[in-house]
This record gives structure tokens, sequence and C-alpha cells, in this order.
């Protein structure tokens, strides 16, 4: 990872503070994103105020690890 890249764990803070500004919550879930393909699962980071996901992650850490 580059120095000046966020790791996903501050990637999600990020989310989850900007969602918190206009009331929105953030929830994450497992997803396909190509149906059939059950071994090839991302988390998606969703917003309660947004149909798409705000992001997907293919790991997520319990804290930083920039």
């Amino acid at each position: 990872m580059s120095e000046l890249t966020r790791c996903n764990f501050c990637t999600l803070q990020r989310i989850m503070r900007s969602a918190a500004e206009v009331g929105a919550t953030v929830t994450t879930r497992y997803e396909d994103p190509v149906p059939g393909h059950e071994l090839d699962r991302w988390i998606a980071a969703i917003r309660s105020d947004k149909d798409k996901p705000s992001a997907y992650f293919k790991q997520l850490t319990t804290h930083c690890v920039c």
C-alpha cells in the first residue's frame, strides 16, 4: 500500500463520518459483484441515504493499518 493511500478501515471511518453529518447510517454486508462467483465476495459499505454502495472492500481490519 502506498504511504499516501488510506487503509480500508480509515476509508470506512471517513464514509461513516460523512454519513453521520447528514443523519444517515452505514451498514456493511457481503455482496457478489458477479453473479455465480460465490468465492469472489466483497464487503459493500452502504449508506442509508444512497441507492448504491459507497465503497467495496475485499477485507476490513478492526484498526488502522496505514
